[in-house]
């Protein structure tokens, strides 16, 4: 099983969901074939900066003409999602930097990345769970992310 991080807008988050969908261009096409049913994902929102949900890839990918994501056919490699879970909106703050998948990074930045790579990159499972446990168990009002972050790992590697 492969762990991914997917990045949406906020308005094509909404689609996504609706339609239990997501697409990519022709440029993310060969990530997005990496995906196989079962694999485990976590959204991130860019624009708002929020972790928001988790699930699963339930289908292979396919290619679909269908309008649903733009006005356009931008988007038509294709795989089916399941939500386990939305509506998180956990603030992302500087979590992404700690991850194994951003380390050393010193001229761009986690969203540059993820947007370079079509918004579907491949993380480590250390790295999901990093996430998932964010989003599970967000930070209280007042404590910064970095502060969440070394509880997590405290949590994990007791």
């Amino acid at each position: 099983m492969q762990h991914w991080l997917l990045m949406f807008r906020p308005d094509t988050y909404g689609k996504v969901r609706e339609h239990g969908k997501i697409g990519v261009r022709e440029g993310a096409r060969k990530r997005l074939s990496g995906m196989k049913t079962g694999d485990r994902f976590v959204t991130y929102l860019s624009r708002v900066q929020l972790l928001d949900g988790y699930g699963e890839i339930t289908s292979e990918v396919f290619e679909e003409d269908t309008l649903i994501f733009a006005s356009d056919k931008l988007y038509p490699y294709r795989c089916r999602v399941a939500f386990d879970k939305v509506g998180a909106e956990v603030p992302v703050g500087d979590i992404l930097w700690f991850l194994d998948a951003f380390e050393g990074l010193s001229t761009t930045t986690p969203t540059n990345i993820m947007f370079c790579k079509g918004g579907v990159m491949e993380i480590s499972k250390k790295d999901y769970e990093t996430l998932l446990d964010m989003i599970q168990h967000p930070p209280k009002s007042g404590k910064s992310n970095t502060a969440a972050y070394r509880t997590h790992e405290k949590r994990h590697t007791a």
